[in-house]
């Protein structure tokens, strides 16, 4: 089956500790995490399609550093190349917003790790590495081999 292609970027935010993540749910009651992020609009680049996915899902703004990942996603009817930025906060207030409510998104939220042990994320990298490790001079990017999405 032929897949369409989708390119997004998103961010991952890390403030005292805690990680910004959103909670999706699908149809069945299952649930999963995700750090904010979407598809690329045809006339932005990639960290400009960052900051403002984030706006739109978080009400923060942010400005993104290096690439801590890019992670290979098929779904049912597309596949996905997401690149994920480690963001800094600068502004705004983080809040459930139209934006967050129009793509099915149920809550946004800082996460310790201990709180998302037992959830499902993406990226993977956010639960296979210290968070800590993430802002280090030794980071090396990362390629997150590809997935079957089930959601």
């Amino acid at each position: 089956m032929e897949r369409k292609l989708r390119i997004s970027a998103g961010g991952i935010v890390i403030k005292d500790n805690r990680i910004l993540l959103v909670r999706y749910g699908d149809i069945s009651g299952k649930s999963y995490l995700v750090a904010p992020g979407g598809s690329v609009n045809s006339e932005e680049g990639l960290s400009q399609a960052a900051v403002r996915e984030l706006k739109e899902e978080t009400g923060l703004d942010i400005v993104p550093g290096k690439i801590l990942c890019v992670e290979d996603l098929c779904f049912d009817i597309y596949r996905m190349t997401k690149v994920w930025f480690l963001c800094r906060v600068v502004g705004g207030r983080l809040e459930r917003t139209q934006g967050a409510i129009d793509e099915k998104i149920s809550e946004v939220k800082w996460y310790l790790k201990n709180e998302i042990r037992d959830e499902i994320v993406y990226p993977s990298i956010i639960m296979d590495y210290s968070w800590k490790s993430f802002s280090q001079k030794t980071w090396q990017t990362k390629y997150l081999e590809m997935t079957y999405a089930d959601f």
